[in-house]
């Protein structure tokens, strides 16, 4: 078993930059991104990414992640859901997700009427040979 890595650099639109958390034959990875919250809306914000990923699929290719994000505007969404890895190439893949969680509106004028919100999101990437991977989201 390897040491744990961490998370480092990212940039806009949602860059995430991960290392695996336990040994590579049965990667977990913790996640890092920022991007822009309310892209195409009229509250755009900074919003900044947290999420562990384990490795233990619940069924078929599925696995649990944990989360949680914050705006620069004061918005909280904590939460998890489920991920599936999609490999295209050995090195390119794409994962989509989706769970729920709860959410605070914070400072902003962004009013989602409900505590409990839904996310989903589709990200593509490139793993390297070491196991971290860079990655955009939407």
């Amino acid at each position: 078993m390897t040491k744990a890595k961490f998370f480092s650099l990212l940039s806009l639109p949602l860059f995430a930059f991960s290392a695996p958390a336990i040994a590579q034959e049965a990667p977990a990875y913790l996640s890092a991104g920022i991007g822009i919250y309310d892209t195409f809306g009229d509250d755009e914000a900074t919003d900044f990414r947290f999420e562990y990923r384990d490795d233990t699929p619940l069924i078929w290719v599925a696995k649990p992640y944990i989360g949680g994000e914050i705006t620069s505007d004061g918005s909280i969404w904590a939460g998890g859901g489920v991920y599936g890895d999609f490999f295209a190439t050995e090195n390119v893949y794409i994962t989509p997700s989706m769970g729920v969680g709860l959410y605070s509106q914070g400072g902003s004028d962004l009013d989602l009427d409900y505590p409990i919100e839904f996310k989903s999101q589709l990200e593509a990437g490139y793993q390297f040979f070491s196991g971290r991977r860079l990655s955009a989201s939407y």
